[in-house]
């Protein structure tokens, strides 16, 4: 499927567009990104005075993480070829989604972009009244690191996140602990 940003449909409207290299290039956590505005400026003039001004007093470029855009910039192909089958971050996505998938009370939607994914349980079959007890009990009890859906805004305590970045050996023991821990709430 095409990315086609809103911009560009969007005639003489103004748009600010914000992306970013954290996702599409798997720099995740270096938080180098940009904004653009397109459409007519004219009527957002004072916004982008605005933005100026905050510009020129708060924010200032991060030099190290700076660098590594170049490279990353270069090389898109091999980052392609990690999220095609067969490449290790399809493989890990693959690999989490089947495993909690598998696990009676859990189910969860593939992800089609991100490295994580927001399995959904089954609050009355485990007992979850509170999904930051929940994570925090998982955590004390199998050593895996998960976050709660009320994290992301999530209102109800039935869902948390996963991060899928870390090696199929290191998911494997993660997955594990989690089959674990939700067998001895049943």
């Amino acid at each position: 499927m095409e990315h086609v940003s809103i911009a560009s449909l969007a005639g003489n409207v103004p748009v600010v567009t914000f992306s970013g290299l954290s996702k599409s290039h798997v720099i995740c956590g270096y938080r180098v990104g940009w904004m653009c505005i397109s459409g007519d400026k004219e009527c957002i003039s004072d916004y982008i005075d605005g933005l100026n001004l905050l510009s020129s007093m708060r924010l200032c470029s991060n030099v190290p993480r700076q660098m590594v855009v170049a490279d990353v910039l270069k090389d898109c192909e091999e980052m392609k070829a990690m999220l095609r089958k067969g490449g290790r971050l399809y493989e890990q996505r693959e690999f989490v989604y089947e495993r909690l998938n598998a696990i009676d009370g859990v189910s969860v939607v593939k992800p089609k972009a991100g490295f994580y994914i927001f399995p959904k349980v089954d609050v009355e079959k485990f007992g979850i009244k509170d999904d930051e007890e929940f994570v925090l009990d998982l955590l004390k009890e199998t050593g895996v690191l998960v976050v709660n859906g009320s994290g992301f805004n999530w209102m109800e305590m039935d869902h948390f996140s996963v991060v899928f970045l870390a090696e199929i050996e290191v998911m494997e023991k993660a997955m594990e602990g989690v089959e674990e821990f939700f067998k001895s709430k049943r």
